[in-house]
């Protein structure tokens, strides 16, 4: 009748609980919680990555399905090759 005043059934099997199967749940949570940050920097890496590689492609590799080139020659060259074109 004592140990069901103080409850020390109830407080034995909480300790017997805790003791035996929270600490490694802990380190299971832990290891799990480890992964997903390893996971989430790994994939914010490679989308920083992906994006500066579109940028660069966006920027360097223009392609509109001309065949002309992105520079633009000088009147005075174009106004030469014509006439060697002509002659």
């Amino acid at each position: 009748m004592e140990h069901l005043l103080e409850c020390q059934i109830v407080k034995d099997a909480f300790s017997q609980v805790l003791v035996d199967h929270c600490k490694p749940m802990k380190k299971y949570a832990k290891m799990a919680w480890v992964g997903m940050v390893f996971l989430g920097v790994i994939m914010v890496l490679l989308i920083l990555l992906w994006t500066i590689k579109a940028s660069h492609e966006h920027c360097y590799h223009v392609s509109d399905g001309s065949v002309e080139p992105h520079c633009e020659v000088p009147n005075s060259l174009k106004s030469r090759a014509a006439k060697e074109i002509e002659i």
